[in-house]
């Protein structure tokens, strides 16, 4: 089931895979908060999840978002991505 508050990450597991984000890079396994946390380009756009199996798996329940393209299960997924 998913969290109706959502999950998080800061700190520098944060900034690791905000970098990565604001880059275009792909980086695997960031671990942050009891979760595995991934950025990559999925060919159509970059993608940030929490989920642990790398990038392009929609797992369900998932928690994946697709800034550029359609996320998993729909448009009901938000992110908040905050560097600092």
């Amino acid at each position: 089931m998913n969290h109706p508050q959502g999950v998080r990450c800061n700190g520098a597991a944060a900034n690791t895979s905000c970098q990565a984000l604001c880059n275009g890079q792909t980086v695997l396994n960031v671990a942050c908060h009891r979760r595995t946390w991934n950025v990559g380009n999925r060919g159509a756009g970059i993608e940030i999840n929490a989920q642990g199996n790398g990038v392009c798996a929609c797992s369900n329940p998932g928690y994946t978002a697709r800034p550029c393209t359609n996320t998993c299960n729909g448009p009901t997924q938000t992110i908040e991505v905050t560097c600092g």
